[in-house]
């Protein structure tokens, strides 16, 4: 039977994911390097990574990059998951309810099967050489992250949009409070009076 671990609320991850991270690890029979990383995804306008430490256990860890200096937390339930290829009822899952911080944002890790146990034929985990591990977020409260609007520079259509430019032959269109907000010299540019500004 599967392996479950700190079973959550009924609430939590199988109603509706926020994230799915989903990648193989392959020529695992040859495995030198003990630590992979799957590819990034955004969600809720962070972007969160997923390590494998693979040794004497198969240990999983998240975490999301958050480049504020002020404290954080992000409450969430998440499964991680070794996918079985053959029968998902074989599925190994541990599923945790959780809490990432600034101080230990992704520094613990869950540990997912004992090596001898992966790499056990009888278990049927590696197929083609390759196993997969699936990691579902849910999220539920985030405290202490600011998002910054985020403006699609593209679209003229913007009621944001009071200035175009031109750049490179393509149109690029923006609003000149944002500018000059983050720029000296568009602020002077947008609001301040000098002789070249009126010049042809």
């Amino acid at each position: 039977p599967p392996k479950k671990i700190r079973k959550i609320d009924e609430g939590g991850v199988k109603r509706a994911p926020d994230g799915i991270i989903r990648f193989e690890i392959d020529k695992i029979s040859t495995l030198y390097e003990h630590r992979k990383r799957a590819p990034n995804i955004e969600v809720r306008g962070l972007e969160w990574k997923a390590l494998v430490d693979l040794d004497d256990e198969v240990e999983v860890m998240i975490h999301c990059t958050n480049e504020q200096t002020t404290p954080f937390s992000i409450s969430m339930n998440t499964e991680f998951i070794l996918v079985h290829p053959d029968n998902n009822n074989n599925n190994i899952i541990v599923e945790d309810s959780h809490i990432i911080t600034d101080f230990d944002n992704g520094n613990s890790g869950w540990k997912l099967v004992d090596w001898k146990d992966l790499v056990d034929c009888k278990k049927g985990f590696i197929k083609n050489d390759t196993i997969t591990i699936e990691i579902r977020f849910r999220i539920f409260e985030m405290r202490g992250i600011k998002f910054l609007p985020r403006f699609n520079f593209t679209d003229a259509d913007d009621p944001l949009h009071d200035i175009t430019f031109i750049i490179e032959g393509e149109k690029v269109y923006a609003n000149k409070a944002i500018l000059a907000a983050h720029s000296p010299y568009f602020k002077a540019m947008f609001y301040r009076n000098f002789a070249e500004k009126n010049k042809d």
